[in-house]
């Protein structure tokens, strides 16, 4: 009997679709990258620059590590293109070609972010992105964004601080950001407001709901206190500080003191958050349903056609191309020389 000979057509044909469509995404990504690198590397630059968004850095790894936690139930989902996503795309383009018009940082900084979803979307389809929806969602707070909350943090932070004051019976005057008591002037400056805080919490609590919790609103009941409890900490933190101040003579609670505290007392606000929180975790039986549906659901993988793939990546292209286009005189009104006849 002779043995049968196994034919590298069908080996070649039965390997894992997911490495092909794995290398796919890799070349999209690297060609997002490189078309837009200099909108990439500005988003960096703050991470780098600013406390507020140093967090930044852990995204991406953060993003890659819910992705890996998937992997058993996308192992049994076949990758399907999906064209429609080609539209959210296209859409991202004209918003990254309106922030470098308008010179809006935070515009380019979310349209070049979710060029990743919109790109994995139309490779991999509505099947698997459907598990891949908070991964991809997550990758948003790796955008820069958020500033504009702190003034209106500065005086919800002064309010908080002043209520407390009065409250232990220090007299206080009270203009706006500035308050005075006996033994001292303080200000609630933009350091102070506790943006980082919010930040750092908003980005922490979220990743925490989504892995402890499984009921939807269960995740948006921790959100919320993820969002309240640091902006009334840092009201609570300045109020610490003044006392700390007043009480000491300003021997302490000033210069790296101040920042020190701070930082020691949100992460003990934070830890105290996620300790409560653990109570109120799902039961174990709900984890997880849905595996055997991925696995029922597993078939052939559709490719797709070298028309959509090049449409895609023209659409890629097609950004700094109109940007390009519209800088050099394409949204020049046209002019005309209007003469009256002698």
């Amino acid at each position: 009997m002779n043995a049968a000979v196994p034919d590298p057509h069908v080996q070649i044909m039965s390997l894992p679709p997911w490495r092909a469509v794995g290398l796919a995404v890799a070349v999209s990504l690297a060609a997002v990258a490189g078309v837009y690198w200099d909108t990439l590397a500005s988003i960096v630059l703050i991470w780098s620059r600013s406390g507020t968004f140093t967090h930044g850095f852990l995204i991406v790894p953060i993003v890659v590590y819910l992705v890996w936690r998937q992997r058993a139930s996308l192992r049994g989902l076949m990758p399907q293109p999906a064209p429609v996503a080609l539209l959210f795309l296209a859409g991202t383009v004209l918003l990254w070609c309106a922030g470098r018009l308008l010179v809006v940082n935070v515009l380019e900084h979310f349209a070049v972010v979710m060029m990743i979803p919109a790109l994995l979307w139309w490779q991999l389809g509505n099947a698997v992105m459907r598990r891949l929806i908070f991964p991809m969602a997550y990758l948003l707070f790796a955008v820069p964004f958020g500033e504009f909350l702190v003034p209106h943090l500065q005086d919800i932070t002064a309010t908080i601080s002043v209520r407390a004051l009065q409250l232990t019976g220090i007299p206080v005057l009270w203009e706006g950001r500035y308050f005075y008591i006996p033994s001292g002037n303080f200000e609630v400056a933009e350091a102070c407001s506790g943006v980082r805080y919010l930040i750092a919490s908003l980005a922490l609590g979220t990743l925490y709901a989504y892995v402890t919790y499984h009921s939807m609103w269960r995740r948006a009941a921790f959100i919320a206190l993820a969002i309240m409890v640091p902006v009334i900490a840092n009201g609570m933190r300045a109020y610490g500080i003044v006392m700390i101040a007043h009480l000491s003579d300003y021997q302490f609670a000033v210069g790296v003191d101040h920042f020190l505290y701070g930082w020691v007392f949100f992460g003990a606000v934070m830890l105290l958050l996620f300790w409560l929180g653990n109570y109120f975790r799902d039961a174990p039986g709900l984890a997880t349903a849905g595996g055997s549906a991925a696995v029922a659901a597993a078939g052939t993988v559709s490719k797709p056609g070298r028309g959509w793939g090049g449409m895609a990546l023209a659409i890629v292209l097609s950004g700094p191309l109109l940007n390009f286009w519209l800088q050099r005189g394409g949204s020049a009104p046209a002019t005309f020389d209007l003469r009256l006849p002698p």
